[in-house]
């Protein structure tokens, strides 16, 4: 059955490039929306796969223009939570008139904004423009207690969804995405505006912060 504006997917099993893009395709047909807007990626820390190598495949065979997300101890899709699943979970959206833009925050990008005007034009994004934000950020590495407060100068009023993303807590290291890139610390953060907008919920087992 295709879904027409949303689609989930949980691909279990070992690292193998032709799979994970047949995979991918197959998870792209299920959505019946022409294209899509953001794709959500969470990896299970147990997942040994090229991170390059994954982020490119599902680009390409899904067809994502903008895909972010983390490592994460485990995952939903279709309702059913995935605990310490070795694999991933991608979830493709297609938001109609969405705008959307994202940005990578590390600490030393904190220390040069003391006004919210800084931050608006490291963003790229003004306050009009955004009608939510949606994070992924490190826990071990990253004054998350500093870039909360920085957002919510400047974007006062507007909500902030997401996490911490988990990994190795032994080695206290995660892996965030940003399209082609990966990142292992700092916060991945994806202004949503234009036709779309965030509305937080409070799922089972979460607890909010700051």
């Amino acid at each position: 059955m295709r879904s027409a504006h949303a689609v989930v997917g949980t691909y279990e099993g070992p690292w193998d490039e032709p799979s994970v893009a047949a995979w991918a395709r197959t998870l792209r047909g299920q959505l019946a929306a022409p294209s899509v807007s953001l794709g959500v990626l969470f990896v299970s820390p147990q997942f040994a796969a090229p991170w390059d190598s994954l982020l490119e495949t599902l680009r390409l065979e899904a067809r994502i223009p903008l895909l972010v997300g983390s490592t994460a101890a485990g995952g939903t899709s279709g309702g059913l939570e995935l605990p310490d699943a070795s694999g991933f979970v991608l979830a493709l959206y297609d938001l109609p008139g969405a705008r959307l833009r994202a940005v990578h925050v590390r600490d030393e990008d904190l220390e040069r904004i003391s006004e919210p005007s800084d931050c608006h034009r490291f963003t790229g994004v003004e306050p009009a423009a955004s009608r939510g934000w949606m994070i992924f950020a490190d826990p071990f590495q990253t004054n998350n207690e500093a870039w909360l407060r920085a957002w919510n100068q400047a974007y006062p009023g507007i909500p902030i969804v997401g996490g911490l993303a988990t990994g190795i807590a032994e080695e206290r290291s995660c892996t965030l995405f940003l399209d082609g890139t990966v990142h292992h610390e700092g916060t991945v953060a994806v202004s949503v505006g234009g036709g779309a907008a965030i509305l937080p919920v409070i799922s089972q087992g979460c607890r909010p912060i700051g």
